[in-house]
C-alpha cells in the first residue's frame, strides 16, 4: 500500500467528466519542438505542477509513446523516394538525412533526462516502458523506496496521438481514449496525503485498464471528481488484479 501526497497532470484533454484541478493543465503541446518529444513536454508541465523542487528522492517513470519516432522516420522514408535509411550512400542526398535530434526525440529515456536536467531531480532513477501489467510490479517496489527516502516520484507520460501513432493506438486498443500526456505522483506515507493505492482482487463489470498510464489518469479523474473509493482492472480479460484508490477521509471515517 503506498500513499499519494500530491498530484498533479498535463493532458492532452481533461479526464471525461472531471472539473479542471489547479495541478491541471490541459492542451496540446506542439509536435515541433527542435530538442524534446511531446512526452517530454507534457511530463516537464506535469513535473512543474507538482511543485517539487530540486531533490534528490527517488524517481520512477513510465514512457508509452514519446511522439515522434514512427513519424519522423516515416517522413524520413518519404523523403528519400523509398530508398534505403541506412548504408552506403546514405547521406548522398540532402533529402535523405535524418535530423541529428530525430534519434534522440525518440528515446523513451529522454523523460527521465531532461527531468533531471531541468528540475534538478537527481535521486535513483529508474525508467520503464508502459505495458498493461506495469501496476502490480509498481506496488511491489515503491514502498521498499519510500521507506528508505521517505518520499518518491512517480511520473507517468506518454503522447500517441500522431498520424502514425494513432493508428497504432487504435488498432491495438480499440474504443479506448487515446489521451496524451503526463501524470505526477508523490508518494509517501500511506496514512497521510491525499488517498492510498494498493491491489485488490477485480470485480466483474471493471473497465480494463489497458496501459499503466491509464490507470494512472483514472486515479487523477477520482482526485478531481473527490471519488473516494475506485477500482481499476488491470491487463488483459483473464488479470486478477486491480489497482484500488481510496480517499483517506474515507478512510478515516471508516476507521472512525
Amino acid at each position: 500500500m503506498i500513499g499519494v501526497v500530491a498530484a498533479a497532470a498535463a493532458l492532452s484533454d481533461p479526464p471525461s467528466g472531471s472539473p479542471v484541478l489547479d495541478t491541471e493543465w490541459v492542451g496540446p503541446v506542439p509536435r515541433d519542438h527542435k530538442t524534446r518529444a511531446p512526452a517530454t513536454l507534457y511530463a516537464l508541465k506535469a513535473a512543474e505542477l507538482l511543485g517539487v523542487g530540486a531533490c534528490t528522492l527517488p524517481l520512477v517513470t513510465v514512457t508509452g509513446p514519446t511522439g515522434p519516432m514512427v513519424a519522423s522516420f516515416d517522413r524520413a522514408w518519404r523523403l528519400a523516394d523509398g530508398g534505403e535509411l541506412t548504408g552506403p550512400g546514405f547521406a548522398g542526398r540532402r533529402s535523405r538525412r535524418i535530423h541529428p535530434m530525430t534519434l534522440l526525440r525518440s528515446l523513451q529515456n529522454q523523460v527521465p533526462a531532461s527531468l533531471s536536467i531541468e528540475r534538478g531531480w537527481c535521486g535513483p532513477c529508474l525508467n520503464i516502458f508502459d505495458h498493461d501489467r506495469l501496476w502490480p510490479c509498481l506496488i511491489a517496489m515503491l514502498p521498499g523506496l519510500i521507506e528508505s527516502h521517505g518520499q518518491a516520484i512517480l511520473l507517468l507520460a506518454r503522447a500517441g496521438r500522431g498520424e502514425e501513432e494513432g493508428a497504432k493506438f487504435r488498432h491495438r486498443f480499440p474504443g479506448e481514449d487515446n489521451v496524451e500526456g503526463a501524470v505526477a505522483l508523490l508518494l509517501g506515507d500511506a496514512d497521510r496525503g491525499l488517498g492510498q493505492l494498493c491491489l485488490g482482487p477485480r470485480n466483474t463489470g471493471l473497465r480494463n485498464s489497458l496501459t499503466g498510464f491509464d490507470a494512472a489518469l483514472g486515479v487523477f479523474a477520482c482526485l478531481s471528481r473527490e471519488v473516494a473509493t475506485a477500482a481499476f482492472a488491470l491487463g488483459m480479460a483473464g488479470a486478477e488484479d486491480a489497482l484500488i484508490w481510496t480517499k483517506n477521509d474515507n478512510i478515516h471515517q471508516q476507521n472512525g
